[in-house]
């Protein structure tokens, strides 16, 4: 199940989950995963595990969907798991 966050929800969450988050890095592009829609080749779905000084990485995934729009791509979604 997706839950749809807005940002003061999602700045909420990561207070409450009581670790301190890293800022994402080009060593964390490895963990990152990018999946097209067979059906839809003009979206995409790209997860990015989120990572601490406490942990490393995290449980937890900010999930991002984008669409295609005339060569634009603009973000339709955001998740966070």
């Amino acid at each position: 199940m997706h839950v749809r966050f807005v940002e003061d929800e999602i700045r909420r969450a990561m207070l409450e989950y009581g670790r301190t988050f890293v800022a994402f890095s080009e060593e964390h592009l490895g963990f990152v995963d990018f999946y097209r829609y067979d059906d839809d080749p003009g979206s995409m779905s790209v997860d990015v595990p989120l990572h601490t000084v406490e942990e490393g990485q995290s449980d937890l995934t900010l999930i991002l969907s984008f669409t295609e729009n005339d060569g634009l791509w603009t973000i339709e979604d955001l998740h966070v798991l």
